[in-house]
């Protein structure tokens, strides 16, 4: 089914760049996960749009980082997808063992391609694992988009392991996954947005989930709820395809958890337009709905009122809510 909605949307939408290659939405492939059984929901209406990678702000916080409206970080990098379509009623269906663990796919292929790799494991960090991470969150600054200059006196991380990044695409002189990713240890976890215009600003080396990465730290910021590493120096891989811990417990999550690399998966009801080409709806716990999960958050035509959905990707916050915003597409598996 997979297979032929790409065939379709590449005809109807000729001339833009679909979403069949790495940096496009998984959700067109039948393979892109591993699941067994399952448990039908009832339908609800599906509206989907277009598509292309990119963040906006609306109901639903993002930063542009594509062609759609993005808020002032963007990086005007982006694919499109075209069109989507689909109304009526559409059944939802949920897999009763959930397997798939998004970029963490040491173990699952033999060869992952860039920029995922490492071994997932659902046990939390050992407490002894301390890359610095904690000292980095403690100087985050309290307003949105105040920054700390750290130049000066930079902060040590060393041995962090990357656990979530932007997608890849070879369709600039610097890849969004170099500019954009997500790194841990026991003592939590941060986004780096650094400035991929900037000559040296970010890692020479591919940026791959699972890679053990040292740096040094020399400016904070922050973008609503997020803490964000603006600006780092002195990038070093240590190691490859270590473990990447997934929080797969379903929450509850609070605001501490914010960048924390989880797995939720549910039912999507009450879209909402979010942000440029996004759409936003209420992730409903599988398969009663009785528990509220947070916002999902999506440019992807594959999302469908009353359809479930996996995400495994970095814990966002908005209006005091969790949110599940897939600004790669790998971090999301849409069921239908």
């Amino acid at each position: 089914m997979g297979a032929l909605r790409c065939f379709l949307v590449t005809i109807s939408a000729a001339g833009l760049i679909f979403g069949c290659t790495p940096s496009g939405d998984p959700n067109s492939s039948d393979d892109a996960a591993i699941v067994d059984g399952g448990v039908p929901v009832d339908g609800g209406e599906g509206e989907g749009e277009g598509e292309g990678e990119g963040e906006g702000e609306g109901e639903g916080e993002g930063e542009g980082e594509g062609e759609g409206e993005g808020e002032g970080e963007g990086e005007g990098e982006g694919e499109g997808e075209g069109e989507g379509e689909g109304e009526g009623e559409i059944p939802g269906f949920c897999p009763m063992e959930i397997n798939y663990v998004g970029q963490i796919v040491a173990g699952f292929q033999d060869m992952p391609e860039v920029p995922d790799g490492g071994e997932a494991t659902f046990e939390p960090y050992p407490a002894e694992y301390d890359a610095g991470i904690g000292a980095v969150i403690g100087m985050v600054p309290e307003m949105h988009e105040a920054v700390v200059d750290l130049a000066d006196m930079p902060l040590q991380v060393t041995e962090a392991t990357v656990i979530a990044t932007n997608y890849y695409t070879d369709n600039f002189d610097v890849p969004p996954n170099q500019s954009r990713f997500w790194v841990a240890d026991a003592n939590g976890a941060i986004e780096l947005f650094l400035d991929f215009s900037v000559e040296g600003a970010t890692p020479d080396f591919q940026i791959r989930t699972g890679h053990k990465i040292s740096f040094e730290v020399t400016e904070l910021g922050r973008y609503f709820a997020r803490g964000q590493i603006s600006k780092a120096t002195n990038f070093e891989l240590v190691e490859t395809d270590q473990p990447v811990y997934i929080d797969d417990t379903g929450g509850p999550f609070t605001a501490g958890d914010v960048h924390k690399l989880v797995r939720v998966t549910g039912i999507l009801r009450n879209q909402e337009p979010c942000g440029g080409e996004n759409l936003c709806w209420d992730l409903m716990s599988a398969p009663d709905e009785d528990v509220n999960l947070g916002i999902f958050r999506t440019r992807s035509q594959f999302a469908v009122t009353g359809g479930c959905a996996t995400y495994v990707g970095p814990l966002g916050w908005f209006n005091d809510t969790p949110q599940y915003d897939a600004v790669n597409f790998t971090w999301h598996r849409l069921y239908d």
